[in-house]
């Protein structure tokens, strides 16, 4: 939000005139990127961004220029394989986003699903939990009974919940099928499992889009 130091830092950097850099941003990505393209010290700059800047509106504010974006690349969070069982999962959460929020496609912007998938995570775990032990250690203990390969598949959505529930109640254990990939919790309640994607812009048609060039599996 401040216009005034953001111009400053672009400034620093352009007369420079880094090979390379890191652009450390949310929701001032896409002012960020704006003031950066103007910048003549940085017309040659390959610019790294955190997973958080992937979003449509990064080049929201380019006035129809996006030169610049087959510059950039960033990592995020990757959406699964359409053939996996987790891209079952989020083809049917995207389904019915997309139907609350037209204008939002959860495969362009990051976390989504894994926002999705922790939330119900987050359920399952405390669900099957008795009232008095629903606290972080509890819950913590109780993910990695969620990560069972051999263990009832349960899929994260609403449908599914009730089942995941009881099974953990009777002791049980299950395989959570996530929107986001596979779910895997080590002792501490870290996913182990997440698979990271490397992105970059295609300029090519009259708006751009995000695409995927490598995905990084733990």
């Amino acid at each position: 939000g401040d216009t005034a130091a953001m111009n400053s830092a672009v400034a620093a950097a352009s007369s420079d005139a880094p090979a390379y850099a890191l652009l450390i941003d949310d929701f001032d990505a896409p002012p960020l990127m704006a003031a950066a393209a103007k910048a003549t010290g940085l017309a040659m700059t390959q610019f790294l961004m955190t997973d958080s800047a992937k979003k449509p509106s990064l080049w929201g504010q380019l006035g129809g220029n996006y030169t610049v974006m087959s510059r950039v690349r960033g990592t995020g969070p990757a959406n699964p394989s359409p053939s996996d069982p987790s891209g079952m999962a989020f083809a049917v959460m995207q389904s019915s986003y997309t139907t609350r929020f037209p204008a939002d496609d959860p495969a362009e912007t990051a976390f989504v699903g894994n926002a999705y998938d922790a939330f119900y995570a987050a359920a399952f775990a405390a669900l099957s939990l008795p009232a008095d032990q629903r606290d972080g250690t509890h819950i913590v203990a109780n993910l990695a009974r969620m990560s069972d390969g051999a263990g009832k598949a349960v899929i994260v959505q609403p449908n599914d919940i009730n089942g995941g529930v009881t099974t953990l109640q009777a002791g049980g254990t299950i395989n959570l099928v996530g929107t986001s990939g596979p779910i895997d919790f080590d002792d501490h309640g870290d996913v182990v499992s997440a698979p990271i994607e490397k992105w970059s812009v295609d300029t090519i048609r009259a708006l751009p889009t995000f695409k995927t060039d490598t995905i990084v599996l733990p």
